[in-house]
């Protein structure tokens, strides 16, 4: 019976390993979205007449957000195994919970994005490059050129 709690306990710390892990990934997801200078540009050009960039933005700050959550739970997670800690534990298990429902909500929200930017971003690129002007080359001329040079 001794055998089984300690299987428990160290299975607990490889899965609080785990999820420390992931919040590591969700952090580093997070500033690629923000600060990736050619993701940078893209949205430059996406952003005209568009709204959906600000949204971009704001699932970059929520990714860094979870990631930090998740990197301190894991961390919750590991300490209370290691101690055997009802309080830690029972900690852990709320906090996962709640993780789950932001990672669900922001799932929910990247989808319902995907479909608008389905819908209205091959409109506006298209009405954007109809009106390119070779002679007088505008900020979004400007941004093109520099993503086609890439």
């Amino acid at each position: 019976m001794m055998a089984c709690c300690v299987c428990a306990k160290y299975f607990l710390l490889f899965f609080n390993l785990i999820i420390w892990l992931s919040g590591g990934a969700f952090l580093s997801c997070g500033i690629l979205v923000l600060y990736k200078r050619d993701l940078h540009e893209l949205f430059a050009i996406l952003s005209y007449d568009s709204h959906l960039v600000p949204s971009i933005h704001i699932i970059g700050y929520v990714l860094i957000g979870l990631g930090i959550f998740v990197f301190i739970i894991g961390l919750l997670g590991c300490c209370g195994s290691v101690r055997e800690s009802r309080l830690l534990l029972g900690l852990y298990v709320f906090f996962i919970i709640l993780v789950m429902g932001g990672e669900l909500i922001v799932a929910m929200y990247t989808v319902l994005l995907s479909k608008e930017w389905d819908t209205r971003l091959p409109n506006t690129l298209k009405r954007r490059l109809l009106k390119y002007n070779y002679s007088i080359p505008q900020q979004f001329e400007h941004d093109l050129d520099i993503i086609h040079k890439q």
